[in-house]
């Protein structure tokens, strides 16, 4: 029956991910169904919670993936101005900074949000197993990408 139920989420998810962006490459989308088999199995959920789950998280990384994109352009636009600048505008610096430091700060107060609304759909050892996930996968997956990159080197 656990079988079963797996068999149909990972179904369902196969479907959910060819309705992300093309723009992905293809080991992208590969990483981000393992992913989601790995938090299914990890977290141990059904199939109803997967799927608010899954649209919870998506809704975050969207909103996250936005703030991310405005920090960059923030960082970018800040170092542009201290290396292009023939004229230090100490209120041009002080309004970059303090736009930067707004948009980290509503981008880990985006994260703590997320988390917490985790508490009415997951119990909290689940929440506890997610935290975890999230950062072990993420240090694999950076481990793997440099292992790669080491690789191509010494073969280059």
């Amino acid at each position: 029956m656990k079988n079963l139920m797996l068999l149909i989420t990972v179904v369902f998810l196969a479907a959910f991910v060819q309705l992300l962006p093309q723009k992905r490459g293809e080991g992208m989308r590969k990483i981000e169904q393992l992913e989601k088999l790995k938090l299914i199995e990890t977290l141990n959920m059904d199939e109803s919670t997967s799927v608010k789950f899954f649209l919870q998280r998506r809704d975050y990384y969207t909103k996250r993936r936005s703030l991310t994109i405005k920090v960059d352009s923030l960082y970018s636009a800040l170092k542009e101005e201290l290396s292009n600048s023939k004229k230090p505008d100490d209120a041009i610096y002080k309004k970059l900074t303090d736009e930067l430091l707004s948009a980290e700060k509503a981008l880990a107060l985006l994260r703590t949000d997320y988390i917490s609304s985790l508490y009415g759909l997951l119990n909290y050892e689940q929440v506890s197993r997610y935290v975890i996930f999230e950062k072990r996968f993420n240090e694999e997956l950076r481990d793997m990408i440099e292992k790669q990159r080491k690789r191509k080197r010494n073969i280059q």
